[in-house]
């Protein structure tokens, strides 16, 4: 991956964390940010590899043709790393939602500063 094993460390448990924060809803926008720059950097590392965008049916490809680094499997791509980005962005603007914790937490909290 020509990455530091720190940085993947980092981005493993940054993942992990913000998957395990984003269910309930609590801190909904630092989570998806924590998912959002792992995937970004994803996106990069496979775009400088020179990764499509869009990987190829794998039943269209001629038997023995595609071998990955782990033996057969799905030929890579960098369009699951943009997808993910695009949800992140999505949860950033828009919140948790009506039943996560952060609207039922700290909303009331904000609002009740406001008035």
């Amino acid at each position: 991956m020509k990455t530091p094993k720190w940085l993947c460390f980092l981005s493993a448990f940054s993942m992990w964390g913000a998957g395990i924060a984003l269910i309930p809803g609590t801190f909904s926008t630092l989570a998806a940010l924590a998912i959002l720059v792992s995937m970004a950097y994803a996106m990069v590392l496979e775009i400088s590899g020179g990764t499509p965008f869009i990987a190829p049916d794998p039943y269209q490809i001629p038997k023995g043709d595609y071998v990955g680094p782990m033996g057969m499997g799905e030929p890579p791509s960098w369009e699951k790393a943009a997808m993910y980005v695009v949800m992140c962005l999505v949860v950033m603007a828009c919140g948790g939602g009506l039943f996560s914790l952060d609207s039922q937490l700290i909303e009331p909290l904000v609002s009740s500063h406001l008035a």
